[in-house]
Order: structure tokens, then sequence, then C-alpha cells
């Protein structure tokens, strides 16, 4: 099991244990209520605010927010059309999870070899996952 780092007198925590006299969250109790689906809007709202911070973003954070706004078009202001968005995906809505995460990852594969996407002073080239610093810089 991960182990958190512990807090005096957490409140509120269906289920904790106490290490070394202090309080841990046992996270395996919120783990097994966990809905993939959770995560959708999350990363919606993240990748969002990291476009506003730097006026960029990873190509795949851009696909996830169209496949995003494609399966939930009540989400988009209602001044922007939804089409783009369901033309890119067609019938999301329908699909099932799996088949709607298939489709993201196949466009995500799509949109890396899009040179012209790829090239946009708006598309943050960079691998998603970046390597750690290994020196520390003053």
């Amino acid at each position: 099991m991960f182990r958190h780092a512990c807090r005096m007198g957490l409140e509120g925590i269906v289920s904790k244990r106490v290490v070394e006299g202090q309080v841990e969250r046992d996270d395996e109790t919120l783990l097994a209520g966990f809905n993939d689906e959770q995560n959708d809007v999350a990363l919606f709202i993240g990748w969002t605010d990291y476009a506003r911070a730097t006026g960029t973003m990873p190509i795949e954070a851009q696909v996830h927010q169209a496949w995003y706004l494609a399966k939930n078009p009540s989400k988009l202001n209602p001044k922007h059309s939804p089409e783009p968005y369901q033309r890119l995906f067609p019938n999301i809505a329908m699909s099932c999870r799996r088949d709607q995460k298939k489709l993201l990852h196949e466009k995500i594969e799509w949109a890396r070899c899009n040179v012209e996407m790829m090239k946009h002073p708006q598309t943050d080239p960079r691998p998603l996952i970046l390597p750690w610093p290994t020196q520390v810089v003053p």
C-alpha cells in the first residue's frame, strides 16, 4: 500500500489509521470508489489553466480538450459551435468508454503526425512527460 505523509488530526476521512502517533490517510477506500470518468473534467480544467498561464499546450492536451468538448457540448460557451469538435469525434457521446478512449488515443497519434499542428506557436512540442532535472538551478 502506498503511504502518504502523515498529518495530525485529519477529520472527515472515511478510513484512517494511526502511524507513529499521527493519522495516515488510507487511499484504498478512495481508490475503490474511483471512476476513470472523474479524470475528464479535472484534466480539462487543468490543461485550460495551463494554456492560460503559458499560452501553449502539448498536442495531447489539445486533442483531449477537443475530445472532452465533443463529449460534453453543453460545457462549451454558447457563442462557440460544437461542430468542429463533433466533426473530429463524430457520435462519441454514443460510444462506450473504451471506444471513446480508443478514439482519443487514435486522434492523438494523428495529431502528432500533423506537421502544421505540431509547428503551431500554441503547440508545446516538448514530450508530455518531461525528464526530471539532474542539476539544481540557482
